[in-house]
């Protein structure tokens, strides 16, 4: 009996460590492959910028499994098929792909967006902003040191890897830029027979492509877009009475060929919300990179960008965390923009809001539809009413990214908002505001803030 005992402990040891083994090795070998995608992309083809191409015109999201690509005034998304054996962790790297590809369905790229027109002068801009990480496991992580049996083993490493991936994702050509949700959905026909033991033909799982646009369309900016680089959501504490939640959530940082740097919210690319100047008059900077984030200690990261020359200079532009009155003193002037000076109570919102004597005197042009647009577009990416797109939602950035959003728990269908009650009650005022300025008016909207207002201040 214990000679018995012995040799099952020691095949229960051996099996784990295999599985350890195929671990490890799962995480070095790719599972996305590109396969029969000879014309999944209409003629003429993959667009390269001229100069040599852009680092950024093409982009993998969707932890890999999907390619952003442009093809002349479009950019399309290429799906990837799933390697079985790789998600497994097999040591076997033959993989048989080349004997199975000819059997595989020819990949189908989806269209995304389509710009106005195709600039050839500058370049094409694609790039993940934020990629949500998987869903937490019903199976704990210690569960790996616990014997299993082999078959169980390898469909719980399969089905980690079966799942609906979701990047947001940056596009820009000329002087336009939009903001994307690509979602990795692979075929329900395989992932239930893999679940269920079963093998699938090739040994592979293809995906498909779902793409959703934001509401608002493109936005477009003053000068041409040379660079873009994505900055990650920092820490936040919750929103006690802060303002301008859009900055701690993820960025973008935009360089145009003005020489500005600007960072956007994905969630309202058509709002600046701070620029600097970096380059002269003519401007010769063209490349932006992120840097890591360093973690300072405090509630926020320390986010920072190098922006690079023709002529060797380089400079670094650190972003630092935005105030309540920084909030304040945009949302008046976006205000001001929209309304006019005296079409709106201007001195009682920058007193309910603390806003800067500046802002409140501030005069601005006369107010047009585009102002009216903005002001929305801008007050549904705080409130988080945009449904073109989801907020990415992480356990270390804690749903910084919005502004409305589910209970702790993750269960509650109860909004709860991060701005604080002063702030909510304001941004939806306006917001009921603008709609009822709008041509024709927007009372969907109106009254989609109103409830989702009266939810979080719990009445």
């Amino acid at each position: 009996s214990s000679v018995r005992q012995r040799h099952a402990a020691a095949n229960g040891n051996n099996s784990m460590q295999q599985r350890q083994r195929r671990r490890r090795h799962s995480t070095t070998r790719p599972t996305a492959l590109y396969l029969r995608t000879g014309h999944a992309l209409p003629m003429p083809g993959a667009r390269c910028s001229s100069g040599g191409g852009s680092k950024d015109g093409m982009t993998l999201a969707c932890n890999g499994r999907a390619a952003i690509v442009a093809v002349t005034n479009s950019f399309y998304a290429v799906p990837a098929f799933l390697d079985v054996d790789a998600m497994r962790g097999d040591d076997d790297d033959g993989g048989g792909e080349g004997s199975s590809a000819p059997t595989l369905p020819s990949a189908r790229a989806t269209k995304i967006a389509t710009f106005a027109q195709s600039s050839q002068v500058h370049p094409v801009i694609a790039i993940e902003v934020a990629c949500p990480p998987y869903p937490p496991s019903s199976r704990r992580t210690d569960d790996a040191l616990s014997p299993s049996s082999p078959d169980e083993d390898d469909i719980m490493d399969i089905s980690r890897h079966l799942r609906t991936m979701t990047s947001l994702v940056f596009l820009a050509s000329g002087r336009e830029c939009t903001t994307a949700e690509i979602a990795s959905v692979p075929d329900a026909r395989a992932v239930s027979a893999l679940n269920k033991g079963g093998s699938v033909a090739g040994g592979t799982v293809s995906t498909a492509v779902r793409a959703s646009v934001q509401n608002h369309g493109m936005a477009t900016l003053p000068s041409p877009i040379l660079a873009a680089a994505p900055l990650p959501p920092t820490r936040n504490n919750g929103g006690n009475n802060r303002g301008g939640d859009l900055s701690s959530g993820p960025l973008v940082a935009l360089l145009t060929a003005d020489g500005l740097v600007h960072l956007r919210s994905p969630f309202c690319v058509a709002v600046p919300l701070t620029s600097i100047e970096v380059g002269t008059r003519p401007n010769d900077f063209f490349s932006l990179s992120s840097l890591p984030p360093v973690d300072n200690g405090r509630q926020h990261r320390s986010r920072s960008i190098v922006a690079t020359s023709y002529g060797g200079e380089a400079r670094i532009v650190t972003c630092r965390a935005e105030t309540a009155q920084d909030f304040a003193d945009r949302l008046v002037r976006l205000s001001i923009d929209a309304f006019g000076s005296n079409g709106f109570p201007r001195l009682e919102l920058a007193e309910a809001l603390g806003a800067t004597f500046s802002a409140a005197s501030y005069v601005g042009p006369e107010p047009t539809a585009r102002g009216r647009g903005l002001l929305r577009q801008y007050l549904e990416g705080v409130l988080g009413l945009d449904d073109g797109i989801a907020r990415p939602r992480s356990s270390t950035a804690e749903d910084a990214a919005a502004n409305i959003a589910s209970g702790e728990d993750g269960t509650s269908d109860k909004p709860s908002s991060s701005l604080g009650s002063n702030a909510l009650l304001t941004c939806t005022a306006l917001l009921c505001l603008v709609c009822y300025h709008l041509s024709p008016p927007g009372g969907t909207a109106a009254c989609r803030a109103s409830k989702y207002c009266a939810s979080a201040m719990g009445t």
